[in-house]
C-alpha cells in the first residue's frame, strides 16, 4: 500500500533526473568551468539509481528516502542562487540560470515528495488502525 502512494514519486524521479543531466551537459559552456557539471551530475546520477532501485515495490520506499535526500541536498546546495538573481542581466547570466535550473528541479522534486510522503504516512497509520483491530478481534 505505502509502496502504491510512493508511485507520483517514483515517476517524478525520472524527468528530475533527465533535466539534471541535461543542465550537466550544459554547464561546461554556461558557467565556464567543466566541474560546475558535478553540481547536477552527481544527483542525476544518485536519482537515477534511486528510480533504478524503486522499480521493485518492496525497495520503492528506501529508494524514494534516498531520492528525496538527495534532492533536499541539491536544493539545499542551490539555494544561494536566489541571492544572485540580480545576476541575471550581467555578464554571468548563464551560470545564474545554470543554478536556479538546478534549484527548480529539485523543488519541484520536493513538492512531489511532500504530497506523496504525506500520503504514504496517512495511508500506512491507516493500514496500523485496521490492522490492530482485527488483532482484538
Amino acid at each position: 500500500m505505502r509502496a502504491r502512494a510512493l508511485r507520483p514519486l517514483w515517476i517524478a524521479t525520472w524527468p528530475v533526473g533527465g533535466g539534471l543531466v541535461a543542465l550537466a551537459a550544459v554547464a561546461p559552456s554556461w558557467t565556464g568551468s567543466v566541474a560546475a557539471a558535478l553540481l547536477a551530475g552527481v544527483p542525476a546520477l544518485g536519482l537515477f539509481v534511486c528510480a533504478a532501485l524503486g522499480r521493485a515495490a518492496g525497495r520503492r520506499r528506501v529508494a524514494m528516502v534516498l531520492a528525496t535526500a538527495t534532492t533536499g541536498f541539491l536544493a539545499f546546495a542551490t539555494f544561494g542562487a536566489l541571492s544572485g538573481l540580480g545576476a541575471l542581466d550581467g555578464p554571468h547570466r548563464l551560470a545564474a540560470l545554470y543554478q536556479l535550473g538546478c534549484f527548480a528541479l529539485a523543488v519541484v522534486h520536493l513538492a512531489v515528495a511532500r504530497f506523496c510522503w504525506t500520503r504514504t504516512n496517512a495511508d500506512g497509520d491507516a493500514a496500523e488502525a485496521t490492522a490492530a483491530l482485527y488483532d482484538e478481534l
